[in-house]
């Protein structure tokens, strides 16, 4: 398994879903390559019509390994486009999930 981030985003009330989108895109698309391995962004969508969705996007980076997530997360690019997306509203929630299977009691 790959190192991955992963971030949930809100569609902001001040703007059309397919312009959030369109920004959000063109973010990702900017972002530094060095070690990634691929970014997706996948609309998400509510399991039923009983509960509420609390998020619009989740938005993951792929890295071969943890180091270079590490080189990545540590640089300006990860820390403006989080908080470029909590300025515009969008309420990110991120998850770092490493390639490390296991578990290190010294963490």
């Amino acid at each position: 398994m790959a190192a991955r981030l992963l971030i949930l985003a809100q569609c902001p009330h001040h703007l059309r879903p397919d312009e959030a989108e369109t920004w959000l895109r063109s973010e990702l698309d900017e972002l530094p390559r060095d070690g990634v391995e691929r970014v997706e962004l996948a609309p998400l969508a509510s399991v039923s019509l009983r509960f509420g969705r609390h998020w619009d996007w989740l938005v993951e980076l792929h890295w071969a390994s943890d180091a270079a997530a590490a080189r990545a997360l540590e640089g300006p690019a990860c820390l403006t486009l989080l908080g470029d997306l909590r300025l515009l509203g969008m309420r990110p929630s991120v998850a770092f999930v490493s390639e490390r299977t296991d578990p290190d009691p010294g963490v």
